[in-house]
């Protein structure tokens, strides 16, 4: 049993609490919540020594916070020239609240959500978090973590991101409109980069929701209605804002029929994937979007819809099928997109799913052989080895569903 005689999140502003406390005491509570020698009394106990009400919490998240959007203002507000002797200490000083902030926030899962007015409140504050440009992108997907442990069900959790996205869909239209001077190439940019600032929020809480839910009949209704903001993420100009659209398409299309996606979405991935003009990243997101649809889905394999009479040259890329993307994506020049094609080949290979296209499986032979293509500098016990796309992970796959392919 942990005993401790004062109250660790207690102080005013002339004792903030320290990156060490909040570590512990997010640790203890944890280790408490899931111990399965305590009974539920003594759970209590500990928690209620160590743990604030819920608002009083929700104030020590605030004060941390607040420290670090001013710290963040303050070094974006310095010119590149200027040369400032306490760099490193501002920096070290943005990392320890951000780090306390992390672990204020993840204390809500040990927090006594039972009286509704402390939740609406920690919903208040998490809503004006995740709906604020100034929140550092590291704190999203906790606020939303926590915002999920807010609410009893999968509906009322969309219904709140809900209205989020809608918060920062209004504020990019108060962007819009407002007027600049024609010849205000500045403002103009500012206000391009507000927008595409506001759509990678979206695309960012959307990516962390989407893991979240379970794409249940109930909520289905809720879901369909973030399809316009992704959508619109994949058509835009913006290559960061287009990346991250597909990225968000692919996993929001997991949750559809198969109806749906081969009608809605496979084409728009298609049309991505195929695209000479589009960038390689993006490209490649598209790829790896329709190797997933595909695991699940066999209509996403399948031949395409024959295209309209009134189709232009534009729309010749929606009748390229998926399977003929891929082989023409592992004889491609750039080295990385046949890495990427080969490892979703071998992957839909080794699930049966393309067992009607053995020239597949030669290309991967080929590849597997060929030094050139698979050379890297890589050390294998990095990190890197484990990322899409890394020539080493490919090798080892490919070591080991090779000889799988033969029996």
């Amino acid at each position: 049993k942990v005993e401790r005689e004062d109250d660790p999140i207690e102080g005013g502003e002339d004792a903030p609490l320290d990156a060490a406390t909040a570590f512990y005491l997010r640790f203890v509570c944890e280790y408490t919540k899931d111990s399965t020698t305590m009974s539920a009394s003594e759970k209590n106990e500990v928690l209620g020594n160590l743990l604030p009400d819920v608002p009083a919490l929700c104030g020590v998240v605030q004060k941390h916070l607040g420290r670090l959007v001013g710290a963040i203002r303050i070094s974006a507000s310095k010119n590149d020239e200027e040369e400032d002797d306490n760099e490193e200490e501002a920096a070290q000083f943005e990392e320890d609240q951000a780090f306390i902030c992390l672990q204020l926030l993840q204390l809500v899962k040990c927090a006594d959500l039972q009286e509704e007015g402390s939740r609406r409140h920690l919903v208040s504050i998490l809503y004006g978090m995740l709906t604020s440009q100034e929140t550092p992108d590291d704190l999203v997907e906790t606020c939303i973590r926590s915002l999920a442990l807010a609410h009893d069900t999968e509906n009322q959790f969309l219904q709140a991101v809900s209205e989020v996205i809608d918060e920062i869909k209004d504020q990019s239209a108060t962007v819009d409109g407002e007027t600049f001077d024609e010849d205000d190439d500045d403002a103009s940019n500012e206000n391009n980069q507000n927008n595409n600032l506001c759509q990678i929020r979206i695309l960012s809480t959307l990516l962390i929701v989407l893991e979240q839910v379970s794409g249940s009949v109930n909520s289905m209704g809720l879901l369909d209605t973030f399809s316009d903001s992704i959508v619109a993420a994949v058509t835009t100009n913006s290559n960061l804002v287009r990346e991250a659209g597909v990225s968000c398409l692919g996993k929001y299309a997991l949750l559809m029929s198969e109806s749906k996606v081969v009608a809605e979405f496979k084409p728009l991935l298609l049309q991505v994937a195929s695209s000479k003009s589009e960038r390689v990243e993006v490209r490649a997101q598209a790829l790896l979007a329709l190797c997933d649809l595909a695991l699940l889905f066999d209509g996403v394999l399948g031949p395409n819809a024959p295209p309209s009479s009134t189709a232009d040259e534009k729309d010749e890329t929606n009748d390229v099928s998926f399977v003929f993307l891929l082989s023409e994506m592992l004889c491609h020049s750039n080295f990385a997109v046949v890495v990427i094609a080969a490892e979703v080949a071998a992957k839909l290979l080794f699930a049966g799913k393309l067992n009607d296209h053995p020239s597949l499986a030669a290309h991967l032979v080929a590849i597997f052989f060929d030094s050139d293509l698979l050379k890297s500098n890589t050390d294998e016990d990095s990190d890197e080895v484990k990322e899409i796309g890394n020539p080493v992970r490919l090798q080892q796959i490919l070591s080991l569903f090779l000889p799988c392919l033969l029996y």
